[in-house]
C-alpha cells in the first residue's frame, strides 16, 4: 500500500500542480482581462474627446453653412432689387450724379438771383418811399401857396385850416 500512498500522493502532488496552474492561468486572465478592460476604458475615453471634436466642428461648420446661405439670400435679394431699380431707372449713377450736379448749379445761380432781386427791390422799395415823401411834401407845399393866395384873396389874415386828402394811401 505504499505504493497506492505513494500514487495519491503523485496524484494529489499533479492535482495541486493542476489546480496552482490553473489558479496561475486565472490570475494571468484576470490580469489580462483588467489591461483590457483599462485599454477599453482609455480608448473610450479618447473616442469621447473625439466626438466632442466632431460636434464642436459641426457647430462650426452649422454656423458657416447658415452664414453662407444667409449671404447667399442677401445677395440673391440684392440681385432682385438690382434688376427692378435698373428695369424700373435705367439712368446710370453716373447720369444721375450729372442731374443732381446740374440741379444744385441751378438752384445756386437761382439763390444769386433771388439776392439780386432783393437788392433791386430794396431798392425800389426806398425809391418809392422817397417818391410819396416828395409827393406828400409837394402837396402840402400846393396847399399852403392856395392858402396863402385864399388868404390874400380875403384879406382877413386869418389862417386857413390845411386840406388833406388821403387819396395816396387809399387803395
Amino acid at each position: 500500500d505504499a505504493e497506492s500512498i505513494e500514487e495519491s500522493k503523485n496524484d494529489l502532488v499533479r492535482e495541486l500542480q493542476l489546480f496552482e496552474l490553473e489558479l496561475t492561468k486565472l490570475i494571468v486572465w484576470q490580469k489580462n482581462l483588467e489591461r483590457q478592460v483599462k485599454r477599453n476604458q482609455e480608448g473610450q475615453a479618447e473616442r469621447e474627446k473625439e466626438i466632442e471634436a466632431m460636434k464642436v466642428q459641426v457647430m462650426e461648420s452649422s454656423a458657416v453653412a447658415n452664414k453662407s446661405r444667409e449671404t447667399l439670400n442677401c445677395n440673391s435679394e440684392y440681385e432682385a432689387l438690382a434688376k427692378l431699380i435698373n428695369d424700373k431707372h435705367p439712368t446710370s449713377k453716373e447720369e444721375l450724379q450729372k442731374k443732381i450736379d446740374d440741379m444744385k448749379e441751378e438752384a445756386t445761380k437761382m439763390d444769386k438771383d433771388i439776392v439780386d432781386k432783393d437788392r433791386i427791390l430794396k431798392v425800389r422799395e426806398s425809391q418809392y418811399q422817397l417818391l410819396i415823401q416828395y409827393m406828400l411834401d409837394l402837396k402840402r407845399s400846393l396847399n399852403e401857396d392856395e392858402n396863402t393866395d385864399s388868404e390874400e384873396q380875403k384879406g382877413e389874415g386869418k389862417p386857413v385850416p390845411m386840406d388833406v386828402e388821403d387819396s395816396l394811401y387809399s387803395d
